[in-house]
């Protein structure tokens, strides 16, 4: 005989969760499912919410109820559904099943493992690149996955300059002169796509004011730490030979004010005295 549940009888049902294999090549911008959690057998259907790491709901989900295997119960699957990005790879989200035979709510975590084109930016480029100044290096920064397969260099019209050579994700630059005055572009390509970044340089006749005051706060700061040791090392030799004279075995006693000695003085009276002369008559 089927087994049948009323409506004041409870089922409790079973909860899975997993993340979902995001295709390779989603629509641009378009959210995809990521993840999938199924609560099954329940009776009355379960209710399930997503949420993030922080503990807030996390964007938009897909439910469905379907039918269970026992009459009565219900199936509940929910699917999450993410934009996929460098944000969403990676990320941990938990699937919450909440069931009137749960004490307390059932959490499951799902790591997400998403596929996105690469994102991409360029770093190195300090606003004070002048003629004349030595090495320089660009680096094109990526976050894709799966990983990029190419790294393109190049400039608006077309070929780097002559003093600028691309090595995989970086760029180098030997000197700084005037073919550099220019805007760098560096393309990433991975299995899902190619993305740019742009990067525009500003060659100066002379180094940037800023960095002429840091060089001279510098050098004064130097100075000003040298005058002082040297101060201190004087003051440390003037007390070491005040100490030391005084320290000599000698009948000398030094003065309240500093190493100046007075010696004793005999006050006594050696003069000698001459012989009582004879007088004989």
């Amino acid at each position: 005989m089927e087994e049948k549940f009323s409506d004041y009888n409870t089922a409790q049902p079973q909860n899975t969760a997993e993340a979902q294999a995001v295709p390779l090549s989603p629509a641009a911008g378009e959210p995809v499912p990521v993840a999938r959690c199924v609560s099954t057998e329940g009776h009355p259907p379960a209710r399930i919410t997503w949420l993030s790491h922080a503990g807030t709901m996390a964007n938009t989900s897909q439910t469905t109820v379907v039918p269970g295997s026992l009459s009565g119960t219900a199936t509940v699957i929910s699917l999450l559904t993410l934009v996929p990005s460098s944000e969403v790879d990676g990320k941990i989200v938990t699937c919450r099943v909440e069931h009137e035979s749960f004490k307390e709510p059932v959490l499951l975590p799902v790591t997400l493992a998403v596929s996105y084109p690469p994102e991409v930016s360029i770093s190195g480029y300090d606003d004070n690149w002048y003629l004349g100044r030595g090495e320089a290096t660009l680096t094109c920064n990526v976050r894709s996955n799966p990983e990029p397969t190419g790294y393109d260099w190049s400039t608006p019209t077309g070929p780097l300059p002559p003093s600028a050579v691309a090595q995989g994700a970086r760029l180098l630059i030997s000197t700084i002169d005037e073919s550099i005055n220019t805007t760098f572009i560096c393309k990433v390509t991975n299995a899902l796509g190619t993305r740019q970044a742009e990067e525009t340089i500003l060659v100066t006749e002379k180094p940037s004011r800023e960095q002429s005051h840091i060089g001279i706060s510098t050098q004064t700061i130097i100075l000003l730490i040298l005058g002082i040791l040297a101060l201190l090392a004087l003051a440390g030799a003037l007390f070491y030979f005040c100490q030391l004279r005084s320290s000599r075995p000698d009948r000398s006693h030094p003065s309240a004010n500093g190493c100046v000695s007075y010696s004793t003085v005999n006050t006594q009276d050696n003069t000698s005295q001459e012989p009582q002369a004879k007088y004989t008559r």
